[in-house]
């Protein structure tokens, strides 16, 4: 299949390395290239756009790949790296999983306006997302103690949490064709975790597990395979899904850790993202074997790469039997019985079939839907079935023709539909206030298919008469309290009338000429008030001047800092809050004396009754390289009572924390999951405690990889 691309994001300039599938040529890169490191990548279906994840502001760009023009950035961006992103299958939607809260950003691609957030969020930098085949399931996997919620996308509503839940912190995750599974890749064995999205039950453990930490999965198009890339050699493995067996390693494997993995849209095609050159490695899943390396390799490790699926890829070649119309996502998917080809009692030889086995061409129409933006083909396996012949079996070969898409009962666009009633006189004679109330009315748009556009109800202005009135009011005047008379639409030049009595009426009906001022006046009213006089009077009181003396004394908190340092090794640590002023040895035990008198250190779990904090630190170093590198891999050897924090700390991406659960008693070596995003010449790492927990940490590795970038 021909007209198709790989992505292949990446660290180093230009970021994301683009291929033509059909030969592997590298294509001219993007006149704007995404701002930093790519990490995720993510092909709209039809090929119209193209995301990139990458670990500088924006953390987000979005290509037309028709001229691979970069688009405007969204208005509101992700809040910090992007890790991973994902289109939905209608294309309506694109989402991008981030490592600062919320951690997941879901955009609206008609006009990339941001939605409101899910109101139950991931608890961790959120490393992978990817919506269900029909799009009625975002799936989010994080670093956190969650580390996977899964939202109903007509909401944004979490469903809940499988009760069997992955191991250790999560960095993939796709679902089947059909969307009746769910895989997750991990960190902690069985490395992969699969459900049934039919009730979130757990699919029991495939016989032969990864054989180390898995950063991506993938399921093939055609319903056979699910591939995991991970650490640790074969770096890839490959099931079948039908019995979850294990498919024999490839002949050639990738060249370091799987990164990220994705079958071609045909199926045909399994890419291979890994952490060694030549960074990405293509097979053919016919056999797999290994494609040859494109000619132009990727600038540096590839992570999660992404295939796209062309327009093509709707089509279909078989006779269809059902669809099924999902109206949300706007697409429709064929449900497609399997076809059996037989020679049964067949003998001498078969060779190669000169007839091909014609089928008619099918149609598949869409009546009476409105704006469907894809359809998609869910073709089951084909199985073509010789029995019980004798001889030398030859190929056999099926032409299918192509089929028809068919959008029928649409009928363009209706434009404006105007209601206009007719006008409605009110009536109202003196002073009173007068309401029309007008019959509901109901518009109808019977029959009408396709988009309605607006329809419009117009109703006139009312009347009012003011009957029996001629000539001018001019103003009619009363000292009572007011009211408000409102008069529209008088006949005749009106004044102002400001009338309302609550005892008394000013009426002028029937009147010709002109009516002047008409004045009321009320009887005074008498206030009487006896036995009251007024008296003003004034007082003066002089004070002598009042003097103040103090003296005043500037209080000094009482601050202490202990340090004490490892003769043997120069390792020195500081302890805060310690109110002692002298320290000594006996009998083994370290005394600390104080105010409040002596006590021995290093027996106690509380400061009083508060947690004790603790952490370890070490200092900034560069590892023998002055080029910058990232460090994918930390493993320590580590006792503690409770969960513990793991810290990088670099200058171009500030302190990122890892949580490392409590793994039960005695040491043991643990791997803390570190980010793909960071980089930096100079590394720093720290660790601590949680909730007062108490810890040992007996050996800290660290594996780092050069780049070739001296300079961010």
């Amino acid at each position: 299949m021909s007209n198709y691309r790989l992505a292949v994001p990446h660290d180093v300039s230009p970021y994301v390395t683009i291929y033509n599938a059909d030969t592997w040529a590298k294509l001219t890169n993007p006149g704007t290239l995404p701002a930093g490191t790519g990490i995720g990548s993510a092909f709209s279906i039809g090929g119209g756009y193209l995301a990139v994840a990458h670990d500088t502001t924006p953390f987000i760009t979005i290509y037309n790949t028709s001229t691979w023009a970069k688009l405007t950035n969204p208005g509101t961006l992700p809040t910090g790296t992007g890790l991973g992103c994902a289109f939905s299958p209608s294309g309506g939607h694109l989402a991008v999983a981030h490592d600062v809260s919320p951690y997941i950003t879901i955009y609206e691609t008609a006009g990339w306006t941001k939605l409101t957030n899910p109101v139950v969020l991931p608890d961790g930098f959120a490393n992978g997302c990817a919506f269900s085949p029909n799009g009625a399931l975002l799936a989010v996997v994080d670093s956190g103690t969650t580390q996977l919620t899964i939202y109903n996308t007509s909401d944004w509503s979490a469903v809940a949490d499988p009760a069997t839940m992955p191991v250790g912190n999560c960095r993939g995750v796709a679902f089947s064709v059909d969307g009746a599974l769910m895989a997750v890749a991990h960190l902690g064995s069985p490395y992969i975790t699969i459900y049934n999205t039919s009730d979130w039950s757990k699919v029991t453990n495939p016989g032969t597990l990864p054989a180390g930490e898995a950063y991506g999965c993938a399921f093939s198009r055609d319903g056979r395979f699910l591939a995991v890339s991970h650490a640790t050699s074969p770096r890839i493995t490959i099931y079948n899904i039908s019995d979850w067996s294990k498919v024999d390693n490839p002949g050639t494997l990738p060249a370091g850790d799987g990164w990220g993995c994705m079958f071609s849209f045909d199926s045909s095609l399994l890419a291979v993202g890994h952490n060694t050159t030549p960074f990405v490695t293509i097979y053919n899943t016919s056999d797999w074997s290994k494609v040859n390396n494109p000619g132009t390799l990727p600038a540096d490790a590839g992570i999660n790469l992404s295939f796209e699926w062309p327009m093509g890829a709707l089509e279909s070649t078989l006779p269809i039997k059902e669809l099924l119309a999902d109206e949300k996502e706007n697409i429709a998917y064929p449900v497609l019985p399997a076809k059996t080809l037989s020679g049964a009692g067949v003998t001498g030889e078969l060779g190669e079939s000169s007839s091909p086995l014609p089928l008619p061409a099918k149609t598949l129409s869409a009546s009476g839907l409105t704006d469907i933006v894809n359809v998609a083909l869910v073709l089951p396996a084909k199985i073509l079935s010789a029995t019980g012949i004798v001889g030398e079996a030859g190929i056999g070969e099926i032409e299918l023709p192509g089929k028809t898409l068919a959008a029928s009962g649409l009928v363009g666009t209706v434009g404006v539909a105007v209601l206009t009633l007719p006008a409605r006189v009110l009536e109202a004679g003196g002073n009173e206030g007068a309401e029309i109330a007008l019959p509901v009315k109901v518009l109808d748009a019977i029959g009408l298919v396709g988009t309605v556009g607006m329809v419009d109800v117009t109703l006139p202005a009312k009347t009012f008469d003011a009957t029996g009135i001629a000539g001018v009011l001019s103003s009619a005047v009363s000292a009572l309290p007011m009211k408000v008379l409102e008069a529209s639409g008088y006949s005749s030049t009106t004044g102002a009338a400001v009338v309302s009595f609550p005892t008394k009426q000013f009426a002028a009906s029937g009147l010709s000429g002109t009516v002047g001022t008409v004045v009321t006046t009320l009887p005074p009213l008498e206030l009487e008030a006896e036995g009251y006089a007024q008296i003003t009077a004034s007082a003066a009181l002089v004070l002598p001047i009042l003097q103040l003396e103090a003296t005043g004394f500037s209080g000094l908190p009482a601050t202490f800092r202990t340090w004490a340092l490892n003769m043997r090794n120069r390792a020195l640590t500081e302890y805060t809050g310690w109110v002692f002023d002298s320290f000594a040895t006996f009998r083994g035990a370290v005394l600390a004396a104080g105010t409040d008198g002596v006590v021995v250190l290093g027996t106690q779990n509380l400061d009083d009754d508060v947690q004790i904090a603790a952490s370890v630190r070490d200092g900034a170093l560069e590892y023998g390289s002055s080029r910058l590198k990232r460090i994918p891999r930390i493993y320590v050897g580590l006792e503690s009572e409770g969960d513990m924090e793991f810290r990088t700390i670099t200058t171009e991406h500030g302190r990122r924390s890892y949580l490392l659960p409590e793994n039960g008693a005695g040491l043991r070596s643990r791997r803390v999951p570190v980010g793909k995003g960071p980089k930096s010449r100079y590394w720093q790492w720290e660790a601590a405690n949680r909730d007062g927990a108490g810890f040992t940490l007996e050996s800290v590795a660290l594996y780092p990889q050069e780049i070739s970038r001296r300079v961010q």
